[in-house]
């Protein structure tokens, strides 16, 4: 772990500081004012906070490693001649490496791999307001006759609906009168995506041994996201082979000779959005509704630090479930499974 964090230190600090910092909210120190936008999406989240809890609660057999790997990417680091050209263009210095950036980095994939702000149930929501049932349980039914199960099972799938239960030719005039939301860009198709992997037995290879492949569909970026490496411990016999992830200490798609591994996202439902029942306090302080008894909606104040310009306050509304946020003139909570350290 001390090795490869020297290596990924001497190689990758700049693509490792963005990592963290986009999981943080905190490239505004980096690139100024212009970054601020989107430092606000990421605070939200409070995913610093997240990352130093998921340290302090790591298991007492990893903490070592990422002690080590955190040793060996300031290590590498410091002996540089000079620091990465980037911060050289940047005008600024790189900030050492801390555990929990390793967590941090790893929740930077949670973001690009999951819906953080439970997009999907926002849009199912905005459905069901203007769509009759029938139609809505139609276009938001789990599969089609074209889908391909293993087992060759088939889903039959719902009716088309007739005329008599949905006139679109009716429902337009009503539909056109609900309050317009306005989508700006291709963003709500992002969570229409595939994942993939495979594997092959020795009995079916020319070579005899098994193959396993698998697609971690990732945005192609420079440089590329993974770093490839391998790590031999001759006293140990250990050999191992793939590609790591800069700022963690492992190898996430690799081989030993013996067992290989792969590595592709499940795709499952991590978010939901709650919907608050929100009023105001004599003390002037937001409650909210719950089953314990109303609940007081906690402040938290974020302070955002800009390269060239003053620290921007940003502050967030905090529930049991999660952050809060207004959309369509509703509160909602935030739930989602990157929340827990």
């Amino acid at each position: 772990a001390r090795a490869l964090g020297y290596v990924h230190g001497q190689e990758r600090f700049f693509q490792m500081d963005l990592s963290r910092r986009d999981a943080a909210g905190e490239l505004s120190a980096l690139f100024g004012a212009a970054a601020v936008a989107h430092d606000k999406k990421r605070r939200f989240h409070g995913l610093r906070r997240v990352a130093q809890g998921a340290i302090a609660n790591a298991r007492a057999d990893i903490r070592p490693l990422l002690e080590a790997y955190t040793q060996g990417v300031n290590a590498g680091l410091d002996e540089l001649r000079v620091r990465p050209f980037e911060y050289l263009l940047l005008r600024q210095s790189p900030h050492p490496w801390k555990t929990e950036d390793s967590a941090l980095v790893i929740l930077a994939m949670w973001l690009t791999l999951t819906d953080e702000n439970a997009a999907r149930d926002l849009n199912l929501t905005r459905m069901r307001a203007v769509l009759p049932k029938v139609a809505f349980d139609y276009l938001t039914q789990a599969g089609s006759p074209l889908d391909a199960a293993l087992d060759g099972s088939v889903w039959s799938g719902l009716a088309l609906p007739s005329a008599a239960q949905f006139d679109v030719r009716k429902a337009s005039a009503a539909l056109a009168r609900a309050a317009p939301v306005r989508i700006a860009n291709d963003s709500h198709l992002e969570g229409l995506l595939g994942s993939n992997n495979w594997a092959l037995a020795g009995s079916r290879s020319q070579h005899g041994g098994a193959i396993v492949a698998n697609d971690m569909h990732l945005s192609l970026r420079v440089p590329n996201i993974w770093f490839r490496a391998r790590l031999q411990v001759p006293a140990d016999g250990l050999d191992m082979v793939g590609v790591t992830l800069p700022g963690a200490p492992a190898l996430v798609v690799g081989s030993t000779g013996k067992i290989a591994w792969g590595f592709t996202n499940s795709y499952v439902d991590v978010a939901d959005l709650i919907e608050l029942e929100v009023s105001t306090a004599a003390d002037g302080k937001q409650r909210y509704r719950s089953a314990s008894g109303p609940q007081t909606l906690a402040v938290r104040n974020e302070m955002i630090e800009v390269a060239g310009a003053d620290a921007v306050a940003f502050t967030v509304l905090d529930s049991q479930w999660g952050p809060v946020q207004e959309v369509d003139g509703k509160l909602y909570a935030v739930s989602w499974l990157a929340h827990n350290p």
